[in-house]
């Protein structure tokens, strides 16, 4: 599950309105998406984790997966996701 807490807490801080950030809210809520992606090019699976925007592991193969597990699960992802070598990097044109 991703979600913009953070990115609107941030807003708020910034003096938009909660009126606005309300908007945003509504406009933008949590959006679930899967962590393994295929590339659309090579076909190789891809991890799509975000430490700022990731909130938690909702299911794994249909199986719905403890809150610990989920923290646990994002956190190594996370560290994983931190080495250079495991990273891709997309270069705009």
């Amino acid at each position: 599950m991703h979600d913009f807490d953070h990115f609107r807490f941030h807003q708020l801080q910034a003096g938009v309105t909660e009126a606005t950030v309300e908007e945003l809210r509504v406009a933008y809520p949590q959006a679930r998406h899967p962590i393994v992606r295929t590339h659309p090019e090579t076909g190789g699976e891809m991890l799509y984790v975000n430490p700022v925007f990731g909130r938690y592991i909702e299911q794994v193969e249909g199986v719905p997966m403890q809150q610990e597990l989920s923290d646990a699960a994002l956190e190594y992802l996370y560290q994983q996701a931190s080495h250079p070598e495991y990273c891709f990097n997309y270069v705009y044109s």
